[in-house]
């Protein structure tokens, strides 16, 4: 029984002629149309100037171009193509290079004796030779049919999954946008330069393990005697941690002003009012801030320092009572503490009294340091800051300069495990005032 196109096609099977003429068309089209016992005869009433000949039932398009091709090819279940030799390479081509073509199936009647065209990558080609017969060709073009609503249907789940590709290529480019904005909106809170601070030599290290940083510094001068140093790491990465950090570093009290003048908030009132007001307006934003705050005077390199949860800070250098374990080693580490912010907001923070001689130097830190140099031990770290610190080189930079050399030699320092921040006072110079206990 020959094979019943009107219950395989759908929407209609469309034909190109390539390099053939109408003759030779209707040559290798006769036996086709009659191995179809359905399919009816040419429909010849439509002027041949128009280039659109049908059957009665299963309407034949011409095309004569590529967009012509795409356009048919979205609503057809197959198109058949009758090419002549000399046209088969250029068919071959033009099929590779149509975007629309995927939408349905292809046959390409190639009329010699061997039919070899490139077939499209995306696309579901098939290539007979117009010498292989009717029967055969019928079977072929049968068989493009019978694969047509699979093949549109992967045609479809393929569009889909390039939109949805589409659509997450722009999400992931917004993204980007709004993450490089996040990174110098908190670079231009970072202070662009250090003060000057005579007597003192102030330095800074601060690498963010990503784009953005969940860590943060601060350096101040409060007033002509008086320098504040905050140094604050939020818990977890990325932009959640650095907007944390933009909250807290604007929310530490630095002086309390009124009609009668100003007064430098101490750092142990200055953290219990931070933890508090940063616990009011977080809002659902449930998280920790782990934080040091020291003020230096910098007539007599007194210190008074508070500490919220964070690493001890290190007095680093030879001078009287320095030692990790205050016996005589080259640094000295402070470990009073309390919670870090945001845990509880009834916690009051107390204050160390401590002195920096000519030589030393005060270095607050994040945790991200013990991380990038390997260790998990305050007193090794300690240990390392005391060296760089006695290096040398001739100012604080450059031995903060010989640190980042040796982070940079640490395994993985190419994809670092967490942000780091440092800040290191180095004081170089006595001072001839008298420090006043505030």
């Amino acid at each position: 029984m020959s094979p019943n196109l009107h219950s395989l096609s759908g929407e209609g099977v469309a034909v190109v002629v390539a390099g053939l003429s109408e003759s030779r068309a209707q040559e290798i089209l006769g036996p086709l149309r009659r191995a179809f016992s359905d399919l009816g005869r040419i429909n010849t009433d439509v002027p041949a100037s128009r280039g659109v000949s049908g059957f009665e039932r299963f309407p034949i398009e011409v095309a004569t171009s590529a967009e012509g091709l795409a356009r048919i090819g979205q609503r057809l279940t197959a198109i058949l193509v009758l090419a002549s030799a000399s046209r088969a390479e250029a068919v071959g081509s033009r099929l590779s290079s149509l975007q629309g073509i995927g939408a349905a199936p292809v046959l390409v009647v190639v009329d010699a004796p061997v039919a070899l065209i490139p077939a499209p990558r995306d696309s579901l080609v098939m290539c007979v030779s117009a010498q292989a017969g009717a029967e055969s060709i019928a079977g072929a073009l049968t068989a493009c049919i019978a694969l047509a609503p699979t093949f549109r249907q992967q045609q479809e789940l393929v569009d889909r999954e390039e939109r949805l590709l589409e659509a997450a290529g722009r999400r992931i480019e917004t993204q980007e946008q709004e993450l490089r904005l996040a990174t110098l909106l908190q670079r231009e809170l970072l202070p662009g330069r250090l003060p000057s601070v005579p007597g003192l030599e102030i330095g800074a290290v601060y690498r963010p393990g990503t784009s953005v940083s969940g860590d943060a510094y601060d350096v101040f001068r409060l007033d002509e005697h008086h320098v504040g140093i905050f140094v604050a790491d939020a818990a977890g990465h990325g932009v959640s941690a650095a907007l944390t950090m933009m909250i807290v570093t604007r929310l530490l009290p630095h002086k309390d002003v009124d009609a009668r003048g100003y007064r430098v908030v101490p750092p142990g009132e200055a953290l219990t009012r931070l933890n508090r007001l940063f616990m009011d307006r977080r809002g659902e934003l449930c998280t920790m801030v782990t934080a040091a705050y020291a003020i230096i005077d910098t007539r007599d390199g007194r210190v008074r320092l508070a500490q919220a949860g964070s690493p001890p800070a290190v007095i680093a250098g030879a001078g009287e009572g320095s030692g990790a374990t205050g016996d005589g080693g080259v640094a000295r580490l402070i470990r009073e503490g309390g919670l870090p912010l945001g845990v509880d907001e009834r916690v009051t923070y107390t204050e160390t009294l401590a002195r920096m001689d000519i030589g030393q130097s005060l270095l607050l830190h994040t945790d991200g340091l013990e991380r990038v140099m390997g260790v998990s031990d305050a007193t090794l770290v300690g240990g390392i800051l005391g060296e760089v610190m006695l290096g040398a080189e001739p100012d604080v930079n450059a031995r903060l300069a010989d640190l980042e050399s040796r982070m940079d030699r640490q395994r993985g320092s190419l994809h670092q495990a967490d942000d780091v921040t440092l800040v290191a006072a180095l004081r170089t110079a006595p001072s001839e005032t008298v420090w006043l206990a505030a």
